[in-house]
């Protein structure tokens, strides 16, 4: 089961489609509570999906301990978007946006609060979510 759109039941998230592979990481996000990015979600979602975040790793993490700006993402009610602005070697700023998941099933099953769901660049925050932070 890869992490291309589709591949899982509507409504499953990818813990609960078997995911019992290795953290990246487990850190406290910029409200303390405690996120985990999987192997797997990593390898077949984020690195399938957006190549171009191989050399980004360590700013995702970075993204969801000491974000730029929360905002509430537009489609999923338990999730938050977590934007970290960079600049490139070009002087071209960028956007990582990290979305994380904190549907209570995963701290029931997992004793996290939220799970990485997908990381990407952007040119700017998405004007169209509710800002949460700051």
């Amino acid at each position: 089961m890869g992490g291309k759109k589709g591949d899982y039941p509507p409504g499953t998230t990818w813990f609960q489609a078997g995911d019992d592979s290795p953290p990246v990481f487990t850190c406290a996000n910029h409200q303390g509570r405690s996120v985990v990015l999987s192997t797997k979600q990593w390898d077949d979602h984020i690195l399938l999906n957006h190549p171009e975040m191989a050399r980004y790793q360590q700013y995702v993490e970075w993204c969801v301990v000491r974000p730029d700006v929360v905002t509430k993402d537009r489609r999923h009610p338990f999730r938050e978007c977590y934007y970290l602005h960079h600049v490139t070697p070009g002087k071209m700023t960028l956007v990582i946006r990290t979305v994380v998941d904190f549907d209570e099933s995963v701290a029931q099953r997992f004793s996290v609060e939220g799970f990485v769901v997908t990381s990407h660049l952007m040119r700017h925050v998405n004007s169209k979510e509710a800002v949460l932070w700051p």
